[in-house]
């Protein structure tokens, strides 16, 4: 019987040492994308702690001013009449009231 005679193909050779090119490749993307996600992360803790900031100041300074216009009206209710040299106050409305009534200018323009 003839059998066939294979023919062996030639094993590409392995290098005896490797480089670890890959690795240090790898490493330094790794490295990158570590000191990217951290960059990222402080700034948003950063904007975030702007805007706690940003809604505790607008809170204070609502407060002050609502302080303030108590403390007017407070203030207000001890002199239901003008003081002298004065012929008219404004309402809360921003009506002029003379001696407890509305003048003409007031009347004029709050016709229904």
């Amino acid at each position: 019987m003839n059998r066939p005679v294979h023919t062996r193909m030639p094993i590409a050779r392995r290098p005896t040492r490797q480089s670890g090119a890959a690795l240090l490749v790898a490493l330094i993307m790794l490295l990158i994308l570590t000191v990217g996600g951290v960059t990222s992360m402080r700034n948003s803790t950063m904007q975030e702690r702007m805007a706690g900031n940003m809604r505790d100041r607008e809170l204070a300074f609502q407060a002050a001013e609502r302080a303030l216009r108590e403390g007017e009206a407070y203030l207000n209710s001890f002199n239901s009449t003008p003081t002298t040299g004065a012929s008219c106050m404004v309402s809360q409305r921003g009506q002029r009231v003379q001696h407890g009534m509305r003048s003409t200018a007031a009347a004029a323009t709050s016709i229904p």
